[in-house]
């Protein structure tokens, strides 16, 4: 056998020894990736891609058809193994990986919703302040005039009599129809009298209407005083 002969039958041993574990392994563009890789457990792989080395665990991080998985070094075969080991990125700590999900249609965002003003509830008309109820003050006016009336004008009939009590009942003063501002007021004198001549006392009654008008910025004034009985 020729020297020729010799240095062909060696680096056909180193190219059988490297490659014994790969029937039909082809290198691709970098030697990291492989479109087949067996293993020394009897699996075969197919395009393997080598992610990372775990010098800690002695594990290679691969992908073999778009899977992810952890692989012994021991079952990669050793020469194999020794050339990923120094080319593989290393890692001292475990690698997870996430499998990309399919593509999701993008999230509908809802604008948010915009609230509408709110209007204060109307509140209700303010209700006007009535003007104040004039008669009881017609009443009062009316109810002095005849108690001074039966008091100092009253005649009963001679200058010996004298009116010693009064009390005077009356009603409630009313509106004149057609008169604005006056009212009319009725009532009853009650009185007690007293003759100085015959040393004797009697009781006497006597009804009475009273109109009363009162004008802005004036006082009520009396417009009519008459006697019933």
């Amino acid at each position: 056998m020729n020297l020729s002969s010799i240095r062909t039958s060696l680096l056909f041993l180193v190219a059988f020894l490297g490659l014994s574990a790969i029937s039909t392994a082809e290198d691709s563009a970098t030697p990291l990736e492989y479109t087949r890789l067996d293993l020394t457990d009897g699996r075969k792989l197919k395009n393997v891609v080598i992610r990372s080395y775990d010098a800690s665990r002695d594990r290679f991080l691969v992908i073999a058809d778009r899977k992810a998985m952890t692989l012994a070094a021991t079952l990669i075969p050793a020469p194999i193994a020794e050339q990923l080991k120094a080319a593989a990125p290393q890692t001292g700590t475990s690698v997870s990986t996430t499998t990309k999900s399919p593509d999701q249609p993008p999230r509908q965002t809802v604008p948010p919703r915009q609230s509408e003003p709110q209007t204060a509830p109307a509140r209700p008309p303010r209700a006007q302040a009535s003007a104040p109820d004039q008669a009881p003050a017609h009443r009062k006016v009316a109810v002095d005039h005849a108690e001074n009336f039966y008091r100092y004008e009253f005649k009963v009939g001679s200058d010996a009599i004298r009116v010693q009590s009064i009390r005077i009942e009356a009603s409630a003063a009313t509106p004149v129809t057609g008169w604005a501002g006056r009212y009319r007021t009725q009532g009853t004198a009650h009185l007690e009298i007293f003759d100085t001549k015959g040393w004797s006392a009697t009781r006497a009654k006597s009804t009475f209407e009273i109109i009363t008008e009162e004008k802005p910025g004036e006082p009520i004034l009396i417009i009519d005083f008459s006697r019933k009985t």
